[in-house]
């Protein structure tokens, strides 16, 4: 932050703030790179959030799976992250 402040760049405070929290901490620079970017780059950050929050879906036991309400649940809130 302090670099690029010292080159008069934006400032990552999405990212700063999204690598502060617990387990969704490796979600930082794709928040940023969706709060910021355009283009192609957008569409690799909407990936990696996808992928995390299915991923997360999957691995609980019982309710959790591919194609259960768990996962879909999931993928809904990284709707809301993508499309803020």
């Amino acid at each position: 932050m302090l670099q690029a402040i010292a080159r008069g760049r934006e400032v990552p405070w999405i990212a700063f703030f999204v690598g502060l929290l617990p387990t969704v901490g490796s979600l930082a620079y794709p928040s940023q790179i969706i709060y910021s970017a355009r283009g192609n780059r957008k569409k690799v950050a909407q990936f990696i959030v996808y992928d995390f929050f299915t991923r997360i879906g999957d691995k609980i036991p019982a309710w959790g799976g591919e194609d259960t309400h768990t996962e879909h649940f999931f993928n809904h809130i990284a709707d809301r992250i993508v499309h803020r």
